[in-house]
């Protein structure tokens, strides 16, 4: 695990690797442009660190920066948030508002400005884990302006979840399977909790249970699979 804290308009970073409790510190230094809205995961032997349209690479120990990229494209000098595919690979999904740029092998190459298509509100870079795919990176589930919305092909394209609550905003979580097949879990504003195995195709299940007993106007925005 890795904190990155920064110093709000300076640039500066410092980090903190570890796990637990217990945590060394790893790089320190000024990158450039303050880092807002960002991300960092890891994968193939290197840490990525989103902000600002820009990218900083760091080695597994977070002790040096080994490489700094800057997106280029429409609107690319904004790209903030990002997730890492299938795990610790080097494919990587990021954007800003509605505009995608798809990564692979930690950036070596990217395809930018992909997925400016419907429903997609342009504050999503504000929003903690509004986006979210499976393994292969093809299938995404994102938060929209109204609706829960599904990619099948890496973000080029979107369509409405057209069998979960409107007007409320969604977090995704993959859940198993693959494809079609594939298992995924929506909670929303209003206390919305809801389980599908085809990846929305048909009526999902309502899983709030006594939620609502429990609590009369339930605010969920985070959801996490633990054992899949």
């Amino acid at each position: 695990m890795t904190y990155v804290i920064t110093v709000a308009g300076s640039g500066l970073i410092q980090t903190f690797i570890g796990a637990g409790d217990t945590f060394a510190a790893g790089y320190t230094g000024t990158l450039g442009v303050t880092v807002s809205d960002g991300s960092i995961t890891y994968g193939q032997s290197e840490w990525i660190l989103t902000s600002n349209g820009m990218a900083w690479l760091f080695t597994a120990d977070m002790a040096s920066l080994s490489d700094t990229i800057t997106f280029t494209g429409l609107t690319a000098a904004s790209l903030s948030r990002h997730i890492r595919n299938a795990g610790t690979s080097g494919d990587t999904l990021h954007w800003f508002g509605n505009d995608f740029v798809v990564g692979e092998d930690n950036l070596a190459t990217w395809n930018g400005d992909i997925g400016t298509g419907s429903g997609i509100p342009s504050n999503l870079n504000t929003v903690e884990d509004a986006v979210t795919s499976d393994p292969t990176g093809l299938i995404v589930m994102a938060q929209g302006s109204a609706n829960g919305l599904k990619s099948t092909d890496g973000a080029a394209s979107w369509s409405t979840i057209g069998n979960l609550p409107s007007g409320v905003r969604h977090w995704f979580a993959f859940a198993g399977g693959a494809g079609t097949d594939s298992r995924w879990i929506a909670v929303s504003d209003g206390g919305y909790i809801y389980y599908t195995d085809d990846a929305w195709t048909s009526a999902p299940k309502d899983c709030r249970g006594n939620l609502l007993q429990i609590s009369a106007i339930p605010h969920i925005d985070a959801v996490k699979v633990l054992v899949m």
